[in-house]
């Protein structure tokens, strides 16, 4: 028996969800999760994993009978030793963001996480024409949170991309006139001011469920160093062009954070220079 606590929102609950998948094909045994984002529920298919004021009773009681038997997934921690910790534990805490630890399961996987139907009609409904007569190159600028979010072991607050990485990944589109282009983003205002250097985009803040589906379903995605655009990008069968930025958020520290996070992955990271541009 083992049990997840989720954390975080959307794009981290994916993980562990996909953690819990893996567990439960994997061990043969009954896995239970805890700590559910409400978003994620309302939106995905049949999203079995229980989650109730029972289970946590048992937590509760199983954790004094087991105190040593809980693992936490720590920063910078590598790959198989938080491999090793979800092996030999019993209780385990972390984003487990990495396809290395979902080896062998990616198709039941992507089986399993499935968009709602009706957000998909409110989907097809807003932007089913555009998409239909357009072949559309996403963007996806995180700002929102990121800019007071970081800590010392990422090179400090403010894990806003430079607008340096979103240049150079568009520089890789020889063809870029074949498409249109979108930006998808939390701060609509400011991103307008940020990618002031291109003409003729479209900028979209929509509810979470239309801005995930509105980077899934381009032809080709520059994804922000964010869970959410990773999985929007992981999700998609329209892609077939997915630019990611290198290091993802351990870009300051050129460091890959989490480690791992583009293994077993087609994305191609693009390179850049960093400097504290996240207000331009």
């Amino acid at each position: 028996m083992k049990f997840i606590k989720l954390k975080g929102r959307i794009g981290n609950n994916l993980f562990q969800y996909a953690m819990y998948l893996t567990l439960k094909k994997k061990y043969k045994t009954p896995v239970f999760v805890y700590g559910w984002d409400p978003g994620f529920q309302k939106y995905f298919e049949k999203i079995s994993a229980k989650d109730s004021k029972y289970v946590r009773k048992i937590i509760h009681r199983l954790k004094g009978l087991f105190p040593k038997k809980i693992y936490s997934q720590y920063d910078f921690e590598p790959v198989q030793d938080v491999k090793k910790g979800i092996e030999q534990n019993i209780f385990l805490e972390g984003y487990f963001q990495s396809l290395i630890f979902f080896e062998g399961q990616e198709d039941v996987i992507k089986q399993k996480l499935k968009i709602k139907a009706k957000y998909k009609v409110e989907f097809e409904e807003k932007y089913g024409k555009l998409f239909e007569e357009n072949k559309i190159l996403a963007i996806h600028c995180r700002l929102g949170d990121y800019v007071n979010w970081g800590n010392a072991s990422l090179g400090g607050k403010n894990l806003v991309l430079p607008i340096a990485y979103y240049k150079n990944a568009i520089k890789k589109f020889d063809n870029l006139d074949s498409y249109k282009i979108i930006v998808v983003t939390d701060d609509r205002e400011m991103a307008t001011r940020r990618f002031g250097f291109l003409d003729n985009i479209d900028f979209f803040s929509e509810s979470e469920i239309i801005d995930f589906q509105l980077l899934m379903n381009a032809s080709a995605l520059i994804i922000s160093n964010s869970t959410f655009s990773w999985w929007a990008a992981y999700l998609s069968k329209t892609a077939n062009r997915i630019l990611a930025p290198e290091f993802f958020v351990g870009f300051k520290i050129k460091k890959d954070f989490p480690e791992g996070i583009y293994d077993c992955t087609n994305f191609e990271t693009v390179s850049f220079h960093y400097q504290d541009d996240a207000g331009s």
